[in-house]
């Protein structure tokens, strides 16, 4: 039955009830998909006033299909992996939220899809009940709505299992735990953790992992070593960690092995053991580790095999496990000698110190001269350390204050570097002492350190100093020149010597070498005339650069010139007096005053330059220069002046920017003077602490539905698309870039109305939920009650009502209609006014008008690049404008940059705006000549196109009455188009004529515009619309070929489109000329205002009422009196109108002759009345006709000629003294009576909808 229904079908009960019984009206108002809308109205027989009413929404329930698609949330994790298959999920459909009752089942294939289930239209759930390989059972119901003959796909996103476990590797000392021995480290191992997407043995595992990570051990703030998965610093190379949404590292279903790479300084791989913590499960001598990431059934919990136990029914979140590693050790072995007599010195005692831990234990040499750590020669458990003959050595200290125990199989000695100095005594007085230093890094091995001898030491002390400064701090750069003076002491008297200076690196003790490769050194040769000599050395010239931030020691090395042999030395890297330190390059961080960062805004400039090594309490001078990166010339310089508090801090120099610096980087240069000496400096051009970048923006703006710069504002809402293209950013700096709309002929920020609901509208969204759907429901209802009435409509309701009165009152009654019209309206208008215009006039009041912004943060990856800024612009009043986008670019809450040029047309987006100007052709009025064609131009003026491009614009002819297209008698739309190309101030353009032939517009802004059409070969000219003229003129080819020479990057100008009308179809109508502006297919401007007068062409219509003395019969005489009431309808008021009558014998058709005048007016409104009288001889007529003729401008515009109308006719009777008129008023009062009162009763039912609406 439901689909048997239609809009409009009515049906009564209760029909023939005795006046005061109820009879029932039930109407289809709307039918649609699953539901019908029936208006119910009760009416009181015998009084046609409607008592209640109402409306109900009746439910239809249908038919449709659905079906279900699942997705992976981490495509990333899964696509590809073995471990994961959309494939065997299940989901019960169930007709109720709580899942209780389930209609249907779907089950997903290795696409992720399911099959269709049929099901009644309505709303259902969704749930999980079996979860597919990999993936997590998802809980939650999804709603679903299955709609009548329609199939409803669902998409859910499953998440895939994985475990967000971390892996932690403790590092250990296999006998101290974790504490260091010596000078062995426990950081810096690496372990390379390997990931495959499957599940395998060490057997079967791939030649290549899915994924590769490598982590290293780093100190914590405990003490302990540990390479921790979740911690950046422990990240050692290899690829990107899987993380979830939140970051948090996982490792999704698979195979997992651990193996460690490379072992730390001073530990041995072989013999390392890795252990599972949780399961116990040990690892030795670097092998691997494997383990698999596994999910329980149905979707249930992944996690790593051995991962951890539950604990409260939480997984441990991390897998530990502990690697044991073997100290490197080793022995030294050595012999004493006097170096004069080669004899071996027994009992000389020396100190062994490790220089990290600062274990230091002696010993002496046995009888030979011979000493050796190993257990071999005396055991490291025999009084260990005590210092004796034949006792033993160890060192055990660990970082932490621990020991290690004595094991007689290893060596005695600690990875790490030791020093042995000799120790003064009985058995070495008047000798030199020795002192040197070595490093253990070899197991198991036994450093030999050959023949220990002694000298009688000729005593030097030196005092190296920079020649530049004079004092123990140099410039590391070119030309540094070093002097060593240096003091001697027990001399042989006569003897000549020649003293050698050598510069070596404190640090290592390796050789300072020249650019040519041999060492850095001064000689000076001296004849002893004394026992003490001071001589000042100097040392060769070089380039310093390479020691900057080092410190530099000068060994002195005296020779016997005549022998050649070495007298004496002096090689103490601490000694302080031998020292020269060389100036660490000064490090900078350059900022703009302004972001504080290396993003500069403006011209203040700050570098903040960090020194270290100089001298406390000295006064130091810092000068910096801006330098241009791309020209590499200083366009800035500035200094400061500072006293050194200690010797490392920091210093700053301000600068002003250059003006033009958009879009340029800057680098500071700097350098630190010691007076006049330059101490060090920091000149690189590619340093990014020295760097300050100036980022430019530029902009290229459309609108979004052409995508160019001819924007479309006929939609309703457009977007307008600013591409911004930045320069000279910082990648991994987060930049802001904020825009405006600004209007370019205010040159001020351009903002739209922003509207707030009615209370009817705020009422309907609170009831219908904010459905649209449901909403037209509402109003259709209401409409049907109503009549379309709302509280908004008043204005237009008073016009409406005041026409259909108009149009009702043809009777001699309609002053008093009016009259009792206008009491009706006033009374219903009051009551409007007090409640529903007073929440209009709040809403209005409430009416602002807001800026058009947008914005977008974003990190660049590279310096240059775009980002987009999307604005939503109404389009209602953008017609005509041109919108230009203003961006500013910000860090840190700063503009550093902005682009904001009203006059660049790469920011600016051309509105095109439209009107048009409908006349009749031929009465070039908005008045339409009576014929039977009818022509209409319609001149479309545009402005604000684009210069060059090709639009078009298409129109229809609208029925104003109805507000639909005018139809022809084939019920086809009246419609016109023409194409052209948009020109500046002179040019050419292709024309399209009404039938469809090409024709071509020349213009010139001084010299006019003509138009012509190909005709046989040639070029004739013709009129504006293609037509043929009477005397064509032949054009020149020159002009035919003329080129566009725009001069505007906008135009204005007009297009006519022409219109042929059946005149049959237009009497007494309105027509208006709806037109839309095109741009490749899409609509950017449109005029289409049914109410627009100048749009308007009105066809007027007329009728006329001949009687004499008011009555259509009369008694016949010589000459008698006829007046004609002409009432027309549809003027233009304020045009010139002229009504010609004619009077007609109604028995022979032919005109009589008649004494009469026209009659010209100019109407005020569009309907009303003239009279035009006749005088005529009616002795001979027994019918005389009135024909009358209506022209405006010389042109017929209606006429009403029609021998049978008995309005028109008056009938004459001979001898008769007076007849009644033709027509009873008794039906016309009866008539009139009902109309009264459905008019009361219709007035009636508006009060009590508007007082329901109202509470």
């Amino acid at each position: 039955r439901y689909r048997n229904l239609y809009v409009g079908m009515c049906c009564h009960v209760g029909d023939d009830l005795v006046e005061g019984e109820k009879k029932n009206q039930v109407s289809v108002l709307e039918k649609g998909d699953g539901y019908v809308v029936l208006g119910l109205a009760q009416t009181a027989a015998g009084t046609g006033l409607d008592d209640q009413a109402g409306a109900t929404i009746i439910k239809v329930m249908t038919s449709g299909k659905a079906m279900l698609k699942k997705v992976s949330s981490a495509p990333a994790v899964t696509d590809g992996n073995k471990c994961y298959s959309l494939e065997g999920a299940q989901y019960g459909v169930y007709s109720d939220a709580a899942c209780t009752k389930q209609v249907a089942t779907f089950t997903t294939n290795a696409k992720g899809e399911s099959g269709e289930a049929e099901l009644p239209a309505g709303e259902y759930y969704v749930k999980e009940i079996k979860a597919s390989p990999g993936y997590k059972l998802d809980p939650e119901p999804h709603p679903i709505t299955v709609k009548s003959g329609e199939t409803t796909t669902i998409t859910v996103q499953e998440e895939p299992g994985d475990d967000p476990i971390n892996i932690i590797l403790n590092k250990l000392d296999s006998v101290t735990g974790a504490f260091t021995q010596g000078g062995a480290e426990l950081a810096g191992a690496e372990f390379t953790i390997k990931y495959y997407d499957g599940y395998y043995n060490k057997g079967n595992l791939p030649g290549t992992a899915k994924k590769t990570w490598i982590i290293k051990t780093v100190k914590q703030e405990d003490g302990t070593y540990v390479a921790d998965m979740h911690n950046p610093e422990c990240r050692a190379g290899g690829d990107d960690y899987y993380t979830d949404d939140s970051g948090i590292v996982i490792l999704p279903l698979g195979t997992v092995t651990i193996q460690e790479t490379k072992a730390p300084a001073g530990y041995l791989l072989e013999g390392s053991m890795l252990k599972n913590v949780t399961t116990g499960e040990t690892i030795n001598d670097g092998g691997i580790y494997l383990s698999q990431v596994v999910q329980e059934a149905n979707g249930g919990e992944a996690r790593l095999v051995g991962g951890g136990d539950l604990v409260g029914g939480n997984r441990a979140d991390r897998v530990e496990f502990q690697i044991n590693e073997v100290v490197k050790r080793g022995d030294i072995m050595m012999r004493k000698l006097d170096a004069e007599t080669q004899k071996k010195m027994a009992g000389v005692e020396f100190r062994l110190t490790n220089t990290k831990t600062g274990e230091s234990h002696t010993f002496v040499t046995d009888e030979n001269g011979e000493y050796s750590t190993e257990s071999a020669f005396a055991k490291h458990s025999h009084n260990t350390n005590k210092g004796g003959d034949g006792d033993g050595i160890w060192f055990s200290q660990t970082e932490g204050g621990g020991e290690a125990p004595v094991d007689d199989s290893l060596g005695a000695l600690q990875y790490g570097e030791y020093r042995i100095e000799e120790i003064p005594g009985e058995n070495n007085a008047g000798k030199v002492m020795f002192e040197d230093t070595f490093k253990l890094s070899r197991d198991g091995y036994t450093i030999n350190l050959n023949s220990v001898e002694n000298h009688d030491g000729i005593a030097i002390m030196t005092v190296a100093r920079d020649k530049a400064t004079g004092t123990h701090y140099a410039h590391a750069g070119e030309g540094t020149a070093l002097i060593d003076t240096v003091q001697m002491e027990n001399l042989k008297k006569g003897t000549a010597y020649k003293l050698v200076a050598k510069l070596v690196d404190a640090a290592t003790g390796e050789e300072i070498l020249k650019a040519d490769g041999t060492p850095v050194t001064g000689e000076a040769e001296f004849k002893a005339l004394t026992t003490s000599r001071t001589v000042e050395v100097k040392l060769d010239e070089f380039d310093s650069a390479a020691l900057e931030g080092k410190t530099a020691v000068i060994y002195e090395y005296l020779y016997d010139t005549a022998t050649g042999e070495e007298a004496a030395r002096h090689e103490d890297p601490e000694d302080k007096d031998q020292m020269v330190h060389f100036a660490q390059a000064i490090s900078t961080d350059a900022q703009d005053v302004q972001t504080g960062t290396h993003v500069g805004s403006s011209t203040k400039l700050k570098d903040i330059v960090s020194y270290k090594g100089l001298e406390p309490g000295e006064k130091y001078t810092l000068k910096a220069s801006l330098v241009n990166k791309e020209t590499g010339e200083a366009e800035a310089e500035g200094s400061s002046e500072f006293t050194a508090e200690m010797e490392d801090g920091k210093a700053e120099v301000l600068l002003d920017a250059p003006a033009e610096y958009k879009g340029k980087t800057y680098v500071f240069y700097e350098e630190l003077y010691y007076g006049d000496a330059l101490l060090a400096d920091h000149k690189d051009l590619s340093d990014e602490g020295q760097s300050i970048h100036y980022p430019e923006i530029g902009t290229k703006a459309a609108d979004g539905l052409t995508k160019t710069q001819i924007g479309a504002g006929a939609s309703g809402k457009t977007t307008i698309i600013d591409t911004v293209e930045y320069k000279n950013l910082i990648p991994g700096q987060e930049y802001t870039i904020t825009g405006v709309l600004m209007d370019k002929e205010t040159g001020g920020e351009f903002a739209q109305k922003v509207e707030e609901k009615s209370v009817f509208d705020k009422a309907v969204d609170f009831f219908t939920g904010g459905d649209k759907a449901v909403g037209k429901v509402v109003d259709k209802v209401v409409d049907f009650f109503t009549g379309g009435d709302k509280a908004e409509d008043k204005q237009e309701d008073k016009t409406e009502d005041k026409a259909e009165d108009k149009a009702e009152d043809k009777s001699e009654d309609k002053s008093e209609d009016k009259s009792e019209d206008e009491t009706e309206d006033k009374t219903e208008d009051k009551a409007e006014d007090k409640t529903e215009d007073k929440a209009e006039d709040e809403t209005e009041g409430k009416d602002q008008k807001k800026e058009l912004t947008s914005s977008v943060t974003f990190t660049p990856e590279k310096a240059d690049g775009t980002v987009e800024l999307a604005y939503e612009v109404g389009t209602e009043d953008i017609q005509g404008r041109t919108l230009v986008v203003f961006e500013d670019l910000i860090v840190k809450g700063v503009v550093v940059t902005s682009h904001a040029d009203i006059e660049d047309e790469g920011q600016s987006v051309y509105y095109p705006g439209v009107k048009t100007t409908a006349v009749d052709t031929k009465t070039q009025e908005h008045v339409s000549e009576h014929s039977k064609t009818a022509t209409i131009t319609d001149r479309v003026e545009y402005t604000n196109l684009l210069a060059g491009h090709e639009y078009t614009v298409t129109g229809k002819l609208m029925d104003q009455s109805t507000g639909e297209p005018l139809l022809d008698k084939d019920g086809k739309e009246h419609t016109a188009s023409v194409t052209f190309k948009a020109g500046s101030t002179s040019g050419y353009e292709t024309l399209k004529a009404q039938d469809g032939s090409e024709y071509f517009h020349v213009f010139d802004g001084v010299d006019g515009s003509f138009y012509f059409k190909a005709v046989d070969g040639k070029y004739l000219s013709c009129d504006q619309y293609g037509a043929d003229v009477e005397n064509p003129v032949a054009v020149e080819e020159a002009q035919v070929k003329a080129e566009k020479a725009a001069e505007e990057k906008t135009v204005s100008g007009s297009v006519d489109l022409v219109y042929t009308v059946d005149a049959t179809l237009l009497t007494g109508k309105t027509v208006v000329v709806f037109e839309d502006l095109y741009y490749e297919d899409v609509k950017i401007a449109t005029h289409s205002d049914i109410k627009d007068e100048a749009q308007s062409v009105h066809t007027p219509e007329i009728r006329t009422n001949a009687t004499v003395d008011g009555k259509h019969a009369a008694k016949a005489s010589g000459k008698t009196k006829i007046v004609d009431k002409v009432t027309y309808e549809n003027l233009v008021p304020g045009l010139e109108y002229t009504v010609t009558g004619t009077l007609m014998d109604k028995k022979t058709g032919e005109a009589v002759d008649a004494e009469t005048k026209p009659v010209t007016f100019t109407p005020e409104a569009a309907s009303g009345s003239v009279d035009i009288e006749f005088v005529a001889d009616t002795r001979g007529s027994s019918a005389l006709v009135a024909f009358e003729e209506l022209t405006c401008k010389g042109t017929l515009v209606a006429q009403h000629k029609d021998l049978k109308d008995k309005d028109q006719t008056v009938t004459f009777k001979k001898g008769t003294k007076g007849t009644k008129g033709a027509e009873s008023v008794q039906t016309g009062d009866y008539i009139m009576g009902i109309v009264l009162l459905l008019i009361a009763g219709a007035a009636a039912g508006l009060i009590g909808i508007r007082l329901r609406k109202k509470k």
